[in-house]
């Protein structure tokens, strides 16, 4: 009702509450009324988690993807938005469905959108929020969210969070930003030290012990280093980054998902678009302030399996001190989001 009424709509729903059924669902709707559908994402495991969802509805889908011929005919597209800035677009797109579209005010998303005026356009995220503080309205005239964390938990769909967290004792307010987040190498120069290294190893033995984690480091660096810290003390680890090639990439995360490892330490990978129930444990090790990212993070650890009862989060970077619990209250505008007083 809202798309209809508004043309331009972003629906919020929480990590692990079915995005990808719910826009899959809608795409279906308009294909069967003889419209065509334009699915925009920004890296390639959420077009995978897509199609595959796709493929089991009977939606003949094309692809525009780097090294895949496209079939513009079809009337699904899935699209990395990286290459479809780069070539010609497909024709008479009726709806833009753009995932994770907290993105979505970028220049690149933005420049697609002014190429269909008449198209109207469906925004999927958990966070709409961004770390300057600006709202969405420049790109989208509603917003209808679904149900929060707490009732996702409370109705079984989620897990509840275990929290083990203390205050860190740094001055981050004099920590340089780029982009109104900390500067990664400046919150290296503070964390990557072997004090730090040692304390989550010991917290996670302490709370976590044979518990599949992810970790969520600061750079690069840190994160190999986090990695060599659990290798020495004879726990199976594993590092993932942006520059890890994609056959590697994807031999990982399905080792990791079959047990083979323990640990998981990535650098902006696992933050949006990957699905493993059974992790258990999040380990942060980052500080940020954006709230997003805080909620994309922890939102890993909260997918049910049968007999998976909690999530642990070894908060070791003044989140939760900052942002408050995953399933506190937040009140989700088109604006971004209005913080309430944390306890």
């Amino acid at each position: 009702q809202s798309l209809a009424r508004h043309g331009k709509v972003i629906a919020q729903l929480p990590t692990g509450g079915g995005k990808t059924v719910c826009f899959c669902s809608i795409i279906e709707s308009y294909v069967k009324n003889g419209k065509r559908v334009l699915l925009l994402v920004h890296r390639k495991e959420l077009i995978q988690q897509a199609a595959a969802k796709l493929f089991k509805m009977g939606l003949n889908h094309g692809y525009i993807l780097s090294g895949v011929q496209p079939a513009y005919s079809r009337p699904v597209q899935l699209a990395s938005i990286q290459t479809l800035i780069r070539r010609d677009m497909p024709r008479n797109i009726d709806l833009i469905i753009t995932d994770e579209c907290h993105h979505a005010t970028a220049e690149s998303y933005r420049t697609i959108y002014n190429a269909y005026p008449n198209a109207e356009l469906l925004g999927f995220t958990a966070t709409p929020c961004r770390t300057t503080g600006e709202g969405f309205s420049e790109v989208y005239n509603d917003i209808v969210c679904g149900p929060s964390v707490k009732e996702l938990i409370q109705d079984g769909y989620l897990v509840e969070p275990t929290i083990y967290s203390a205050p860190l004792h740094l001055d981050l307010s004099r920590v340089k930003k780029t982009g109104g987040d900390y500067n990664d190498k400046a919150l290296s120069d503070l964390l990557d030290n072997a004090k730090y290294l040692a304390d989550l190893h010991r917290e996670w033995e302490k709370h976590a012990y044979g518990k599949k984690t992810v970790v969520f480091a600061i750079t690069i660096e840190h994160s190999k280093h986090i990695v060599a810290e659990y290798l020495s003390k004879g726990v199976p680890a594993a590092h993932i980054d942006g520059s890890t090639p994609d056959e590697e990439r994807s031999r990982i995360l399905k080792d990791f998902a079959s047990g083979k490892y323990m640990i998981l330490s990535n650098v902006g990978i696992v933050t949006e678009g990957f699905d493993v129930p059974a992790i258990e444990c999040v380990q942060l090790t980052r500080p940020t302030e954006s709230l997003a990212l805080y909620l994309q993070m922890v939102g890993r650890g909260l997918r049910t399996l049968d007999g998976k009862e909690r999530a642990i989060i070894l908060d070791h970077a003044n989140c939760v001190f900052m942002h408050g619990f995953p399933q506190a209250d937040r009140e989700w505008t088109i604006k971004g989001v209005r913080k309430k007083p944390k306890k």
